[in-house]
């Protein structure tokens, strides 16, 4: 079951609240939203189950939408606050914007068109946090992940693995434990290949034109397992150099519809990122789409422009954690 994300939508204004309350109607997307007339109440609902977008008017009585914001952020620092104001009050919001550093700054009365390209660009910055977040988690969180990661020391030794990751390269006949419990990288991962894949991505300093998905072939034939690679500095991974994130297409439960509703894309550009991540190439995904070899490179293009990510890598990445 897809994640539904929890939207605040503050105004004590009852006839601009109900407004908004009916363009929420015809918004798309995961959003579980909740209405409030007063800043306390939201914030008393913030302190019990914090919200992960939250939409405010500037200008309220008990507290204003800054205020609130700050209090909010205190107790939630990842959730994502965007501001409502009227045109009077431009100037002062737009310093409020920055004083609180809010997601957008919206003007009243809000049409549907323009808030939901808000609440779209709120899930792609949830989404691009959760990549991020990716070389910081703990191990605990990790293994609750349904994703297979895995870490890779400067030696290519493995540091860590969640369980689905340890399950599949244990089939894959690429990982075997030794007495102590560390696991040894062998087949596939422990090729010169591979090696020579990491060392290359090491020294691309976050080149775009770098590839960073590796396609490792299984010993029985089957599809293709792709492996999204990520290289890290010492600070965020501390030991651990690389991030590895394995699709395996035959056990994939990723699919077209799953990435249009995660990544808030059209079905044609899911079409063509969907079999990227399979891990075809452009042209095959071009193929398997249905459409022509220019018209999924500018798909792909809107898709990174959508999501803000650059490379394919870290556009399959982005799929993985989050449309599996």
């Amino acid at each position: 079951m897809k994640r539904s994300y929890r939207l605040f939508c503050v105004d004590d204004d009852g006839v601009s609240l109900r407004q908004l309350q009916k363009t929420m109607e015809h918004i798309d997307g995961p959003f579980a939203p909740a209405f409030f007339l007063t800043p306390e109440t939201a914030f008393a609902a913030h302190q019990k189950n914090p919200a992960d977008i939250v939409v405010t008017d500037l200008r309220m009585a008990g507290a204003t939408g800054v205020e609130l914001i700050s209090q909010m952020s205190a107790i939630h620092p990842d959730a994502l606050y965007m501001l409502l104001s009227g045109d009077a009050d431009l100037e002062s919001a737009l310093v409020a914007v920055n004083k609180i550093k809010a997601f957008r700054f919206l003007l009243k009365p809000i049409e549907q068109p323009i808030l939901q390209l808000a609440l779209n660009a709120a899930l792609t910055e949830l989404n691009l946090r959760q990549l991020r977040r990716i070389a910081s988690v703990s191990h605990a969180a990790v293994d609750r992940m349904k994703t297979a990661i895995a870490y890779l020391n400067e030696k290519f030794e493995l540091v860590f693995c969640n369980p689905i990751a340890e399950k599949l390269l244990i089939g894959l006949g690429a990982i075997a434990r030794e007495r102590d419990g560390t696991g040894r990288l062998q087949a596939g991962l422990a090729s010169r290949e591979f090696h020579s894949f990491l060392e290359g991505l090491k020294r691309s300093n976050g080149d775009e034109e770098r590839p960073s998905l590796f396609h490792l072939a299984p010993p029985d034939n089957t599809q293709t397992i792709v492996i999204s690679a990520k290289h890290h500095a010492d600070a965020e991974l501390g030991r651990a150099a690389f991030s590895l994130v394995f699709h395996d297409p035959n056990r994939s439960q990723t699919s077209p519809e799953s990435i249009v509703s995660a990544l808030k894309i059209l079905p044609s550009e899911a079409r063509v990122v969907h079999a990227i991540a399979e891990g075809r190439s452009v042209d095959e995904a071009a193929l398997a789409a249905g459409v022509s070899i220019n018209s999924a490179r500018t798909y792909l293009r809107s898709v990174y422009e959508k999501t803000g990510v650059s490379r394919q890598g870290e556009l399959v990445r982005l799929v993985l954690l989050t449309a599996s």
